[in-house]
């Protein structure tokens, strides 16, 4: 088992356990979850050992950068479910055409520039305006599609 699948596995977990603010030593799990959270951190031991040895490197060394990896990793599987605008919404880097121009505030967007794009329409906006936009209406301020946040499914989500 890699970083990533390591990560999925814990964000699976977090999904079932329905909590994002802690980790399953800080809160009373069932039997069933201690034992998969228990797991995983074996796993990472493990992945850990074995980038010790084959790299040369010592084990603390390589624990850190493998702990590091995992939590990046979870970080990105987890990111749309910090804030239902970023579950139907999707981050593009301007490119192409001059004169894109966010449906939001109307001033125009600079190439290679973060942006954010509605699944449903894939109209684009500057990132903070279209968070501030879906904190009070759920459509696109451009064509009205509504924002249907996706069912997440962790495998799926590329990083």
């Amino acid at each position: 088992m890699n970083e990533l699948e390591i990560a999925i596995s814990k964000a699976e977990l977090l999904l079932r356990l329905g909590n994002w603010s802690t980790h399953c030593s800080a809160f009373d799990c069932g039997d069933q979850e201690q034992l998969e959270f228990e797991r995983l951190e074996t796993m990472t031991i493990n992945l850990a050992m074995s980038r010790a040895q084959t790299q040369q490197k010592d084990f603390k060394t390589a624990l850190m950068e493998v702990e590091l990896q995992v939590s990046i990793h979870l970080a990105k599987l987890l990111e749309p479910t910090i804030d239902p605008a970023l579950a139907c919404t999707t981050a593009l880097s301007v490119d192409g055409e001059d004169g894109i121009v966010c449906g939001v505030c109307q001033e125009e967007m600079e190439k290679e520039h973060e942006a954010r794009a509605i699944m449903e329409c894939m109209h684009m906006f500057h990132d903070s305006c279209i968070l501030k936009w879906l904190k009070i209406n759920n459509t696109c301020p451009l064509c009205r599609a509504t924002c249907k946040p996706k069912k997440l499914h962790f495998q799926e989500i590329k990083i």
